[in-house]
Order: structure tokens, then sequence, then C-alpha cells
């Protein structure tokens, strides 16, 4: 039995398409799923690297197959478009995921999304009160000038 590495997975509302390949790339599996299959087809799954391109729901996905145990890494859409052989159509797009995901020069990508995505709802609160206090105290140091000004101008 060949043992599966990479998966592409091309997202959309109701059915997903996935090419699963082996470690030289060769296509070993292409499968149609149903959203109600995903999780039990990717539980029996041996924990392998998915590949999805980044979208609206592919965030609550890769969050569903961590938990099962795969690597997952997001790409942009922009970047697989390069992958895709042929016409476009969804086992295409899925095949050129899974081909994307495993270059190295797609990893400072992948990276920042990832990390991007690690952040739990308090830090990115924290993170826009630290950003907001920023502006307003940049904001009350340009304008002392003109406030100290106003105040001479005024005696």
């Amino acid at each position: 039995m060949i043992k599966i590495t990479t998966a592409g997975l091309d997202l959309a509302k109701n059915v997903f398409h996935l090419v699963c390949c082996y470690d030289r790339g060769k296509v070993v599996k292409k499968r149609k799923l149903k959203r109600r299959e995903m999780l039990t087809f990717f539980a029996t799954l041996e924990s392998c690297l998915i590949g999805m391109e980044s979208c609206a729901s592919a965030h609550y996905w890769a969050r569903q197959l961590e938990a099962l145990g795969h690597e997952v890494k997001l790409i942009p859409a922009q970047y697989v478009k390069a992958y895709v052989r042929g016409n476009k159509n969804d086992y295409n797009d899925a095949l050129a995921i899974s081909e994307a995901v495993t270059r190295p020069q797609m990893s400072r990508w992948i990276n920042k999304i990832r990390a991007a995505r690690g952040m739990n709802k308090a830090t990115v609160a924290l993170a826009k009160n630290m950003q907001d206090g920023l502006y307003w105290r940049t904001t009350r140091l340009t304008s002392l000038p003109y406030r100290l000004e106003q105040r001479a101008a005024k005696r």
C-alpha cells in the first residue's frame, strides 16, 4: 500500500474535490467529498500534509483537520494559479494545490498565514488595543507644537 503524504483540497460550498499524492508527487487517489463526509474520510486517513486555498471557510476546515492530527497549510489562491495544468476545473485546482504546498518557495507565504491563524481572540484584541493606543499617542504628540503655539498666543 502506498502511503499518502500530501493532499490537495479544493473547497466549495457543498462538494469538495480531493487529490492525494505520495512522496514522488504521483496521484494515488481522487475523490469528490460532500460536506458531511469530510471529517469521517480524514479521520480514517493517516496523518499527512493537506493544502488548501485560503478562503472564508478554509480556517474552519484547517482547525478541524489539525484536530484529527493532519498538518494543514493554507495558500493564497493567486499563488496556486501558477501550478494549474490544463483547463480550470476542481480536480486540476486540487492537484495544483497539492503540488504548490510541497514547494519550498511557498513556505514564506504559508508561514505568514499560519501565524495569523494561530492568534486567538484575546491576542487579537490586545494587539488592536495596543495599535489604537499608539495611534492616539502619535496624534497627541504630532499636535503638541500646535497646542503649545495656541497657549502662547493666549498669554
